[in-house]
């Protein structure tokens, strides 16, 4: 589909004399040598990079409390850290450190809708130390303070 796009883009070459004629028709001739071989897909992660993403999101939920750092992680995962962030990146749509931020906010906020706790004992059972923090990121992504979850 693309590389029709640049053909018809070439069928206006004539537009062009001389020296700008050569640069555009180049410039076309490369843009579609990497629209055909060089510009990533949605199936570029192969079976192995997505074992790995899923197996340290799975490690991750297992105690989103006391989560590994990002090198223990990717040990456990049997990668190392910059594959491991890209590969969990381009699978998930999101790093690492956000998707454990996002899942913890959700449990602490089920947490506080059940009532059965207050506001500082969810934060430390998703694992934040800082209440004003834990707070602060709360109303962001909620919109609303942990508190008033609870009413």
């Amino acid at each position: 589909m693309s590389q029709s796009l640049i053909l018809n883009e070439l069928k206006s070459c004539v537009l062009y004399d001389g020296k700008m004629r050569e640069i555009f028709i180049e410039s076309k001739i490369l843009e579609m040598i990497y629209k055909s071989f060089g510009a990533p897909n949605s199936c570029s992660l192969m079976q192995t990079d997505k074992k790995y993403a899923l197996r340290a999101r799975e490690i991750l939920l297992q105690d989103i409390q006391n989560p590994p750092s990002i090198r223990r992680l990717a040990h456990m995962c049997g990668t190392n850290e910059f594959k491991l962030k890209a590969v969990f990146k381009e699978y998930f749509n999101t790093t690492i450190h956000a998707m454990l931020t996002n899942e913890r906010l959700n449990a602490a906020k089920k947490l506080l809708q059940n009532g059965d706790i207050n506001v500082g004992e969810a934060a430390k059972l998703v694992g934040y130390k800082n209440l004003s923090h834990f707070g602060k990121i709360f109303k962001a992504k909620f919109n609303t303070l942990p508190t008033r979850i609870r009413e």
